[in-house]
């Protein structure tokens, strides 16, 4: 399988296959194509992640061609709760690693700033109503919460993306000089400088 012009590519039972998927909140959806024979099959639901689509898709394929039939739902079934079950193993050796009862090393408003990277871009942490906030382009924003010492866990607010930890570095000095997310190391480039708050020059006036 490669991934070219927009599409996933394979090869499947000799015949060329482009497909591919999208999901967001509350809905799915797949289409694949055969171009060759001039076959398209499209899948809707209105379920997160519901993998029957490739289950549909195949089985449309198979009896297009005459093929022997084959339970794709119940292979797909057990293949996508094996990662399942391997992201929950992470996720709990993950959670038996916290050290619990810590705390920042600084105040969060010192976490605040923007993070860059010449090839991934930028990471923005900001603050707002006491609690810190992430946002690494459109697709990955969300609050961090303390997970322990310099290290949060960002909570996304698109529910499909597994939360992820959050790891503040700091320099010599212990200012905060690079975050790592995601496997990638950003350096910090500006700090953010909370808005200042103005005496009301009316009460002075009076």
């Amino acid at each position: 399988m490669t991934y070219a012009l927009g599409w996933f590519q394979q090869d499947y039972r000799g015949r060329a296959v482009d497909f591919h998927t999208g999901s967001i909140d509350g809905m799915i959806a797949i289409h694949g194509l055969i171009r060759d024979e001039r076959l398209g099959v499209y899948v809707l639901a209105n379920l997160d992640h519901a993998e029957l689509r490739h289950a549909l898709m195949y089985t449309v394929f198979d009896r297009y061609a005459g093929a022997p039939e084959r339970n794709w739902s119940a292979e797909l079934l057990e293949l996508y709760s094996g990662i399942r079950r391997q992201a929950d193993e992470t996720r709990e050796k993950e959670d038996a690693k916290r050290v619990r009862g810590t705390t920042p090393s600084l105040p969060l408003t010192e976490y605040a700033g923007t993070y860059s990277d010449p090839l991934r871009g930028d990471v923005e942490v900001t603050l707002i109503n006491g609690g810190l906030r992430l946002r690494y382009g459109p697709g990955f924003v969300g609050p961090l919460e303390h997970w322990h010492y310099n290290t949060f866990r960002a909570k996304w607010a698109a529910g499909w993306h597994a939360p992820a930890l959050v790891t503040f570095v700091l320099d010599e000095a212990g200012r905060p000089a690079g975050v790592e997310l995601m496997g990638g190391r950003f350096t910090r480039t500006t700090a953010h400088i909370p808005p200042q708050v103005m005496p009301n020059v009316g009460n002075y006036a009076r």
